[in-house]
């Protein structure tokens, strides 16, 4: 009992750090919410890494639909992760010799072809070789993105930058694509999924394209 009211008097004697908290954040989101630059990339990142990671929902079924086994799904997997780490050591050679926003309408254009690929009835040997592709699709597409977030963000609110593009991302986008592509299974087929990823990476491409134009300003 003693120990309890002492813990109490303790946390009553804390600072208050969670009110500075929330100020900061909401400064920082003013800061970084009037750069045009870092808004059309929060939506590039939602259309184009959201189906990205939507695929690892999808892509068993697609495996399936195609007449692959459980453990032909596990070797594609296994293809596919293992094709990223080569392309994350090479990022940085890729991003010097070409520039970051070429690097990410590549990769993105490469995801957009496989994506749209699989919205056709293809051999399940032409889906096991296409995945040799995520590796230069999202392998280098992490890294990328990260690096542009880094450099287009103001020193002070960084943090702030990077955890904002992945809740874009990671969260925000994987979770509409996947809920968008479980609702056109339901009505259609897997590949009408694979469809819209294509469409909604299509559209992530012209506002990486767009941002070409308004760095060449």
């Amino acid at each position: 009992m003693t120990a309890t009211a002492l813990s109490g008097i303790l946390a009553l004697l804390l600072p208050n750090e969670a009110a500075g908290f929330r100020v900061s954040l909401r400064a920082n989101l003013k800061v970084l919410l009037r750069l045009p630059r870092y808004g059309v990339f929060l939506l590039a990142s939602f259309l184009i890494f959201g189906p990205m990671l939507s695929n690892n929902y999808y892509f068993g079924m697609l495996m399936k639909d195609a007449g692959g086994s459980l453990t032909g799904l596990g070797i594609a997997f296994l293809i596919a992760a293992g094709s990223e780490i080569p392309f994350m050591r090479w990022s940085e050679h890729f991003v010097v010799r070409w520039g970051l926003l070429s690097v990410l309408i590549a990769c993105s254009a490469v995801a957009g072809v496989r994506w749209l690929l699989y919205g056709f009835e293809v051999p399940l040997a032409v889906i096991y070789a296409t995945s040799l592709l995520q590796g230069f699709g999202i392998g280098l597409f992490i890294p990328a993105a990260l690096r542009y977030v880094y450099l287009i963000s103001p020193e002070g609110v960084r943090a702030t930058a990077v955890s904002l593009y992945s809740m874009a991302g990671n969260g925000l986008g994987n979770w509409i694509c996947t809920l968008v592509g479980g609702a056109l299974l339901n009505r259609y087929t897997i590949h009408a999924a694979y469809v819209s990823f294509a469409v909604s990476t299509a559209l992530g491409i012209v506002l990486l394209l767009l941002l070409v134009r308004m760095e060449r300003r």
